[in-house]
């Protein structure tokens, strides 16, 4: 999917979804992308509550799993301000 700055219509970011299983209703995030511009606007943020409460309450997946590289500090705080638990890292 990707993020719709409504006020320029320009792209400010993407989220890319991966591995569903339906069978235990999970599934991993692969891909957090903020453009430049919009680092620090706090929009990635609201979007990905948005596309979070979609999942769990429309869609009722029960686990999602983010997966962010292990020396990308900034997106990996950014998930855990999303309310992420950390599991490990590889």
């Amino acid at each position: 999917t990707n993020n719709i700055d409504k006020a320029s219509g320009k792209i400010a970011g993407s989220t890319r979804l991966a591995q569903f299983d339906y069978g235990v209703m999970s599934l991993e995030v692969v891909g957090l992308g903020s453009a430049q511009n919009f680092k620090g606007t706090g929009l990635n943020k609201v979007c990905k509550h948005a596309l979070l409460n979609y999942l769990f309450s429309e869609l009722e997946f029960e686990r999602i799993t983010f997966c962010v590289e292990s020396s990308n500090t900034r997106s990996r705080k950014a998930v855990l301000k999303l309310g992420a638990t950390e599991e490990g890292t590889m």
